[in-house]
């Protein structure tokens, strides 16, 4: 699969994350995959070119950006390189003009205001893809909802350290979350050599009041990294281009195969698509 064809396969999962969303679109909605809202934005700050969907984005996010963290965007942003950040925060700061609050924009660049269209509506968000939606709407756009949500996936129990790298926020805030939910009896807490480590108490009443959770997730941030080098390295040599991915998969825990070529992530985006 060429580099062109993977972007377009990559953008067109764009579009249908945002109509499952809301946006106005004639997309198919996924229906078994978790979008992540802000590794949403920052994988369409990489990959998406169309301009209409940019400008329904934006309208979203301007309705409806009491559901982006955006501490956690900026975390997010903060782990690319600078050129693919500078490109994420093209469209945050497009985003900020409509939208409340100090939203990643790049400096260097004077952002033209967006002509919204209106048309964006919040859909029902018990829907499985929409879980970090529904989790924040019961329990808050700050890290506690994350970390519930991040907890209801894991099978045993994890260190602060491990939920602090799975939700994308700061260590002292998740410790914080993590006593305090300790303190309310949602979660249990027992020693491990030098760590605490932390379970989910009670499942069952946590999956009555934020839904059920889809069936897949995936890093959308470490997807827009990977998408960033072929789109750099486009129109360069296979070689060229493989060890590039290569690197960068390493460096994001990503599995492309040994040869590390555009084959290999096309096929795993599409596999990603068809399950979603």
């Amino acid at each position: 699969m060429s580099p062109s064809t993977i972007l377009e396969c990559a953008e067109e999962l764009c579009w249908r994350a945002w109509c499952t969303l809301g946006v106005s679109g004639v997309a198919e909605p996924l229906s078994s995959l978790a979008i992540d809202p802000e590794g949403l934005i920052v994988l369409s700050g990489t990959v998406v070119r169309d301009l209409r969907l940019r400008d329904e984005l934006v309208d979203w996010c301007s309705q409806f950006d009491r559901y982006i963290s955006i501490s956690r965007l900026k975390r997010a942003i903060g782990c690319l390189s600078d050129p693919h950040a500078d490109k994420v925060r093209e469209l945050t700061g497009r985003i900020g003009r409509m939208a409340a609050g100090p939203w990643p924009t790049n400096s260097s660049r004077t952002v033209q205001e967006t002509k919204l269209s209106g048309k964006s509506r919040l859909p029902r968000l018990d829907q499985a893809p929409l879980t970090h939606l529904h989790h924040r709407a019961v329990f808050g756009t700050t890290s506690r909802a994350e970390v519930l949500l991040y907890l209801r996936r894991c099978s045993g129990p994890v260190s602060a350290a491990e939920v602090a790298e799975g939700v994308s926020f700061g260590k002292l805030a998740v410790a914080r979350t993590l006593d305090e939910f300790v303190e309310g009896r949602v979660l249990g807490s027992s020693r491990r050599g030098n760590r605490n480590q932390y379970t989910l108490l009670r499942q069952g009443p946590l999956g009555q009041l934020a839904g059920d959770l889809p069936e897949h997730f995936v890093d959308w941030v470490g997807w827009s990294q990977l998408l960033h080098e072929i789109g750099v390295h486009k129109g360069k040599s296979d070689r060229v281009l493989a060890i590039a991915i290569a690197k960068i998969a390493s460096q994001i825990g990503f599995h492309v195969g040994q040869a590390g070529d555009a084959d290999e992530v096309g096929r795993e985006l599409t596999r990603i698509a068809e399950l979603a």
